[in-house]
């Protein structure tokens, strides 16, 4: 009795991983990156390995671009609701 739930529970579980599984969607590279902050942040820009600019508005964000949030300038409630 208890085999027969056991398998039945087993095959339900592996249902729900193949029907769950998303398609791979390749990500791409980000071609720009941009830092959103209201701080003076030249130092920043400097430590990063990759290239980025300092970005004060979000209203304009070009395609492809990860946008990195400075979290000593915003809260974290302010950078959730612009990621959304």
């Amino acid at each position: 009795s208890h085999m027969f739930f056991d398998a039945i529970v087993w095959m339900g579980l592996q249902l729900v991983k193949r029907l769950k599984k998303s398609p791979n969607k390749k990500q791409e590279t980000p071609k720009n990156y941009v830092v959103y902050s209201t701080n003076d942040i030249n130092k920043l820009l400097e430590s990063l390995p990759f290239k980025a600019e300092k970005l004060t508005e979000l209203n304009k964000v070009p395609s492809n671009t990860e946008v990195v949030f400075d979290a000593n300038s915003l809260s974290f409630k302010e950078i959730i609701q612009n990621m959304i």
